[in-house]
């Protein structure tokens, strides 16, 4: 039988000590006024094109249309033009593919449909969880999200209103920023792209 090795009592010490900092910032980025600082400072535009390596599947894209999203397995159907976010997923691995927007590059594999309705998707998002959450605003979850709504951000502005235009830069400059606000080691690559 292996044994686990001892943890020594300056590990411990740490552990403690670091559990209250970590709930304090967990509050504190929940405030009125952690919202404001990542709201300081209006986009003007996208400052580069960034386009995404990953293959694209045009059948999920054209299930996403007809309101069936499969992730992990699992399937939420909502209809045609329906809204994803505002009912349960069938899993956390099911709802962290939702909302790291996986599913944003098949979608748009399918031309001017799939962009119109990437957009729509993301701005039905945006209605839902704009202010920060731990689940959709989790680190893990905000990074695959920033990188998916960057390469994604050319396409859908190409059908985007103004005003939807200004809104869709201002919520991918607040996420952009609540990464980085993140700091420590863990993928800081990540967001430093």
């Amino acid at each position: 039988m292996e044994r686990t090795p001892p943890v020594s009592a300056a590990t411990r010490l740490r552990a403690v000590a670091t559990a209250p900092f970590r709930r304090m910032r967990a509050e504190w980025f929940g405030t009125p006024f952690h919202g404001l600082a990542l709201a300081a400072g209006r986009p003007r535009g996208a400052g580069a094109k960034v386009r995404s390596l990953r293959p694209a599947d045009a059948e999920a894209g054209r299930r996403i249309l007809d309101g069936s999203y499969v992730f992990w397995g699992e399937t939420l159907d909502v209809g045609p033009g329906g809204d994803p976010w505002n009912r349960p997923s069938p899993s956390r691995r099911f709802a962290e593919a939702l909302h790291r927007s996986e599913w944003i590059g098949d979608v748009l594999a399918l031309g001017p449909p799939g962009e119109t309705e990437a957009l729509r998707l993301t701005l039905a998002w945006r209605r839902q969880f704009r202010r920060w959450t731990p689940f959709s605003w989790d680190e893990r979850v905000l990074t695959r999200r920033v990188v998916s709504l960057a390469t994604a951000l050319g396409p859908m502005l190409g059908v985007a209103s103004d005003a939807e235009a200004a809104a869709l830069l201002t919520d991918l400059s607040r996420q952009a920023r609540q990464l980085m606000a993140l700091g420590g080691r863990a993928h800081a690559a990540e967001r430093a792209a």
